[in-house]
């Protein structure tokens, strides 16, 4: 007499599943310092010996390992089968796509495998310069705030955000594009004007956050205003005559609290009287002040 084993079935892998990750559009992303967990059950109508779990990048094995089983003699169908799981990390991986197969082995060698594919994104997005409005543009009822993202090696750009709060989860503004952005704000946003901050940072579809990227900028619909007006020249008083091409000097105080001047300062101004009388305004050259950016 002899014994044998007689098998013709291969061994089952069923309820095989990957988390850790961030499916989008049927592809799933594994980002920076993520764990993808791959896990399942599996069977044999005789005996089951082992469960392989594989990284392979190409064509290439760059992970084998067998998983530790529990009882697996003891799984012979659905009801029995024995659970299995395996983790990798993701900085243990290399960036890009990634086929993880699973392989089931019977004591007789008959073997079975599943396979998911998965996309390993190690690339964190990085944003680029910011380009706030001027101090000029400021003054309209809405300005735009432009700028560039890249992500290079990892998956594509998902959303931009911007605030004007040195914290993440305040910097909700959703802008327009990705790689190439743009966000129009109305000056209504702001409830004083002065130096402002714009903080803008991105993320990437699997889930890879940039750090926030900040810039400051001059927010001010205030005119700078002349407080004050007068000539200072010992060859010219201010009641005096003035005839064409002389010269003198104004003392000139201005102050413009909400942004550069900060307070009361005096310029004195060389300007050349250009006709007629002094007293009628229409005959001198015009006089403002402004501001570094800001034309009067």
């Amino acid at each position: 007499t002899a014994i044998f084993n007689y098998d013709i079935a291969e061994p089952k892998i069923i309820n095989t599943g990957i988390t850790g990750v961030n499916n989008v559009d049927g592809v799933d992303y594994l980002k920076k310092d993520g764990t993808l967990t791959i896990s399942g059950k599996a069977y044999d109508t005789n005996e089951l010996k082992t469960i392989e779990v594989q990284d392979i990048v190409g064509t290439e094995i760059k992970i084998k390992e067998e998983v530790t089983l529990t009882n697996p003699g003891a799984a012979k169908d659905e009801t029995s089968a024995t659970s299995w799981t395996y983790n990798f990390a993701a900085n243990d991986l290399l960036n890009g796509n990634h086929t993880i197969k699973v392989i089931a082995t019977d004591v007789i060698g008959r073997k079975s495998e599943v396979t998911k594919s998965v996309f390993v994104d190690r690339a964190i997005p990085v944003v680029g310069d910011i380009t706030a409005p001027t101090v000029t543009e400021t003054e309209s009822t809405e300005f735009t705030f432009n700028g560039k993202v890249s992500d290079e090696g990892g998956s594509l750009l998902s959303e931009v955000y911007l605030g004007f709060e040195n914290d993440k989860s305040k910097c909700t503004i959703k802008v327009d594009g990705t790689n190439v952005w743009n966000k129009k704000i109305a000056s209504s946003a702001f409830t004083s004007e002065g130096e402002k901050t714009v903080y803008v940072w991105a993320k990437d579809i699997a889930g890879n956050e940039s750090v926030l990227k900040s810039q400051t900028f001059k927010f001010d619909k205030s005119k700078p205003e002349i407080t004050s007006l007068k000539v200072n020249d010992t060859e010219h008083k201010d009641n005096e005559s003035f005839f064409i091409g002389d010269l003198f000097k104004f003392n000139v105080k201005a102050t413009d609290v909400k942004a550069i001047l900060h307070g009361a300062f005096n310029f004195q101004y060389d300007i050349r009287a250009t006709m007629g009388d002094p007293d009628d305004l229409d005959s001198y050259t015009q006089i403002a002040v402004a501001e570094p950016n800001e034309v009067e």
